[in-house]
C-alpha cells in the first residue's frame, strides 16, 4: 500500500468490479473521459473480465485510491504500457466519487503514483491523454508537474462534435 497525507493507494483486487461497474456507468463520471469513456451500460461480468484482464497483465498497475479518515474506495489510478526498458508508461486516472471532486485528491494519488513510479519502478516518462474540455483533470495533472507535449486533433466525438485531447507528459529528470 502506497500511503499520502490524506488518501492511501491499494493494489486493485477481483472484487473491485462493482467499484467499476458502478463508476463507469455514471454519466457524471465518463463524460468529460473523450475517447477513453468506456461505454455505457457495460454489464457486471464485462467489467469483471476487464478487471481480470488488467491483473494479469505484466505491463499495468492499477491502484484504488482510499481515503485514510473513512477507508472508503473513491477512485483509481493506473499506469498502463509500461516499457521497462525505454522506463516509459501511460497514466489514467478518475475520482468515481463526484462529491469528492475538487478536493485534491486526484492531484494526491497521482503525485504519489508518480513517485512510486520515478523512485521504485525506476520509469523516466510518464505521460497521458486528456480531453481538452476536461479542465479539471488538465489542472490537476499540471500542478503534478506534466508538462503539455501537444494536441490530437479531433481524435474523439463528444456531445455532437469531433473534439480534441491533449498529451502531455512528466519527467523524473524535471520532478522536485
Amino acid at each position: 500500500m502506497l500511503m499520502g497525507k490524506r488518501i492511501a493507494l491499494r493494489s486493485m483486487v477481483t472484487e473491485d468490479a462493482w467499484l467499476l461497474y458502478r463508476w463507469f456507468n455514471d454519466q457524471r463520471i465518463t463524460a468529460d473521459l473523450g475517447a477513453r469513456a468506456p461505454i455505457i451500460g457495460a454489464s457486471i461480468e464485462e467489467i469483471a473480465a476487464k478487471v481480470q484482464e488488467a491483473l494479469s497483465s505484466e505491463t499495468e498497475l492499477h491502484l484504488i485510491i482510499v481515503t485514510l479518515a473513512e477507508g472508503k474506495s473513491i477512485g483509481v489510478v493506473s499506469l498502463f504500457e509500461m516499457d521497462m526498458r525505454n522506463g516509459t508508461a501511460e497514466l489514467r486516472a478518475i475520482i468515481g466519487e463526484p462529491s469528492l471532486w475538487d478536493q485534491g485528491y486526484g492531484r494526491e494519488a497521482v503525485a504519489i503514483l508518480l513517485d512510486h513510479g520515478f523512485n521504485v519502478l525506476n520509469l523516466h516518462r510518464v505521460h497521458l491523454k486528456a480531453a481538452e474540455y476536461n479542465h479539471r483533470a488538465i489542472a490537476c495533472f499540471r500542478s503534478c508537474g506534466f508538462e503539455r507535449e501537444g494536441t490530437l486533433r479531433e481524435d474523439h466525438y463528444h456531445q455532437g462534435g469531433h473534439r480534441s485531447s491533449v498529451i502531455m507528459s512528466a519527467l523524473r529528470t524535471e520532478r522536485p
